[in-house]
């Protein structure tokens, strides 16, 4: 008992501070610093077994995976140029980004840089973080790896401003598409060392991917809107706006996110729009969402937006644009590319799901047309593209009439100049689809209904050459503009059931618009389908 009191009165005395101290023995000349590397070595090895084990986790921890691939990126020391390398694998929501050239008197950009992106194979999905250089004078690839580089990301944004292309956001799914991650991120690359910096800044966007972003020149800013953050349990879209001063290097909110209920003034929430800065504005247009359906709380119901917005920047204030020219018909997963001092604003592509059967059956329709919306009157025009004459044979448009007129019997009680614009629209619909889409096309557009401006388009009364290639209609195509040609890689199409991601090529000329150019044929689809300047393979899709 009292050996156990004694203890307790050293333990209080030592609490108090009254312990004596022990004499200190002189230290030998340099055993501080030899102790103190000790300690730092000690310290770092168990930081590292500590990192070890976060990368220990099963195929659906992303925690685990990001953890890995952090560790790896610690092992980069240099960045390392590997020149004409074999092309990127196939993938979609990555990043494709003119850049300019290293001769600063050339106005043209001559690569573009890929990012990112995702691959579905029907089973799994694969993230990607590699970037790619493409030049698109010696049409070659080059694979550039640096250390301190984003971790693997889709659905991100990337804009090019003053010798450093920005990356923000996006997400991280899981192989088995079983969890998400969504960044807030924002990263810089130095366009002539290729090094990568994380800017880490106070502030701004909330996580999302699916946003859009563009660059004011004049400002400095990088602007973002839009997206959507899905939580696991439900997907919540976003409608607000930031900006992020490049010069300041701080982030400014251009519009509060605002309920659904009090949305009139401002965008409704949405992502994958597309977005432009033009002049001292930012443009908005099109996008897509989802929502309960009022009649059964357990389905959601898709909405494509054909709106177009626009946000004055210095008052910040949003003002609705009224539907003018022949405007695109409702579709997502569509890309723009523009040329603003041309005015030019490009759509391409998207889809647009209809359905038959009383909802029972819906078919999905892949775009590949092109409209242009003129920046200075906001009026959109269909792209109509000069083909060779040599190639072109001559439509008879009363024929055209009398065949759809056959096929359906609704001619008999037309007018002569419904009739006529009937015609029209026949010619464009065959011009265009074989089988069963142009019985569907012929009864989703007929009189009476909602006819879409591209059939009633101003037609030469001729039919493409069939040996006249031009890309399949897709969504989500990268595309950027190099001077003013418009380069598109890839994208998805679905065949049957699958979902197929492209890898092709093409170039566009956006002043001659003499047709597209193929640069390079899909590799990983070529089995399945080939390119034909008529998309038939859709024709047995669904037959009444």
């Amino acid at each position: 008992r009292s050996a156990r009191g004694g203890l307790a009165a050293r333990r209080g005395a030592m609490g108090s501070g009254r312990d004596k101290r022990k004499k200190k023995k002189p230290s030998q000349p340099g055993q501080g610093q030899e102790k103190t590397e000790r300690k730092t070595q000690k310290a770092e090895a168990k930081k590292g077994r500590r990192e070890e084990r976060k990368t220990l986790g099963g195929e659906d921890d992303i925690d685990a995976i990001l953890a890995k691939i952090k560790l790896e990126e610690k092992a980069k020391t240099e960045v390392r140029i590997h020149a004409d390398v074999e092309p990127p694998s196939p993938r979609v929501n990555g990043s494709f980004v003119a850049i300019p050239t290293s001769n600063k008197g050339s106005k043209a950009a001559s690569e573009i840089l890929l990012f990112g992106g995702e691959y579905y194979n029907g089973d799994k999905v694969r993230v990607y973080k590699d970037l790619y250089k493409y030049s698109t004078e010696k049409h070659a690839w080059t694979l550039i790896e640096s250390g301190n580089s984003p971790p693997p990301r889709s659905a991100h944004q990337a804009v090019v401003l003053r010798g450093y292309m920005y990356v923000f956001g996006g997400e991280f799914t899981s192989p088995n598409q079983e969890r998400f991650h969504h960044y807030k991120d924002l990263w810089r690359l130095d366009l002539e060392t290729f090094e990568w910096d994380q800017l880490q800044i106070k502030g701004g966007p909330s996580p999302r991917s699916g946003h859009r972003m563009a660059v004011h020149g004049k400002r400095q800013w990088l602007l973002l809107f839009g997206g959507f953050f899905d939580s696991g349990k439900d997907v919540r879209y976003l409608n607000d706006t930031y900006a992020f001063d490049v010069e300041d290097k701080k982030w400014l909110s251009l519009g509060p996110a605002v309920s659904e209920g009090n949305s009139g003034s401002l965008p409704p929430r949405r992502s994958g729009c597309q977005v432009l800065a033009y002049e001292d504005s930012l443009l908005v247009y099109g996008g897509y969402s989802k929502s309960k359906d009022e009649d059964d709380p357990d389905m959601e119901k898709g909405k494509a937006f054909i709106d177009l917005w626009k946000l004055n920047l210095g008052t910040q204030k949003w003002a609705k644009c009224k539907r003018a020219g022949m405007v695109p018909g409702p579709r997502s997963g569509f890309s723009m590319a523009a040329i603003p001092q041309k005015n030019k604003w490009i759509l391409f592509g998207g889809v647009s799901d209809n359905e038959i059967k009383y909802g029972e059956v819906i078919v999905s329709e892949f775009h590949n047309e092109l409209y242009n919306l003129n920046l200075s009157s906001l009026r959109w025009f269909p792209v109509l593209l000069k083909y060779p004459k040599s190639g072109c044979v001559p439509r008879d448009v009363s024929s055209d009439t009398k065949q759809m007129g056959r096929s359906s019997g609704a001619f008999a009680d037309l007018s002569e100049e419904q009739k006529s614009a009937m015609g029209k629209a026949a010619t464009c619909i065959q011009s265009r689809y074989r089988g069963y889409a142009v019985r569907k096309a012929y009864k989703l557009y007929r009189i009476g209904g909602v006819v879409s401006e591209l059939l009633y388009s101003p037609s030469s009364g001729e039919r493409p050459p069939k040996n006249q290639p031009k890309p399949r209609g897709r969504i989500n195509a990268h595309v950027a503009v190099s001077g003013n040609t418009m380069w598109m890689y890839g994208g998805l199409v679905e065949i049957g059931d699958q979902e197929i991601t492209l890898d092709d090529i093409w170039r566009l000329d956006l002043n001659k618009l003499d047709g597209w150019a193929c640069i390079a044929q899909p590799t990983a689809t070529e089995a399945l389908w080939h390119y034909t300047s008529d998309d038939e393979s859709d024709s047995d899709a669904v037959d009444d």
